[in-house]
């Protein structure tokens, strides 16, 4: 039986799509501000690891959620292989 949408998983996406194109328009927007030559010391490299990493948690996490409601093995098997072979965790989504 398909599970109906709720408004809490419908602003959830909104919220990681908003995510995502804020990451690609400051990336398009400021690219020119961003080096990585400075390191993290640089207010702007700084910001553009927070943001990338933040966006990319939320969007692991909605993965992980969608995935959590048919194989909880299957969350635990992706999250060790996001860290030690991200390559084969990657083919894996791709595939599944």
């Amino acid at each position: 039986m398909p599970k109906e949408e709720d408004p809490h998983e419908a602003l959830g996406q909104a919220a990681v799509a908003l995510g995502v194109g804020a990451v690609i328009t400051g990336l398009i927007f400021h690219w020119d501000e961003i080096n990585i030559s400075n390191g993290f010391s640089d207010p702007d490299n700084l910001l553009s690891k927070i943001a990338i990493s933040a966006n990319a948690a939320e969007i692991m996490h909605t993965i992980e959620t969608e995935i959590l409601d048919h194989d909880v093995r299957k969350v635990k098997l992706l999250r060790l292989l996001l860290r030690f072979a991200p390559n084969l965790a990657r083919r894996i989504l791709k595939n599944s």
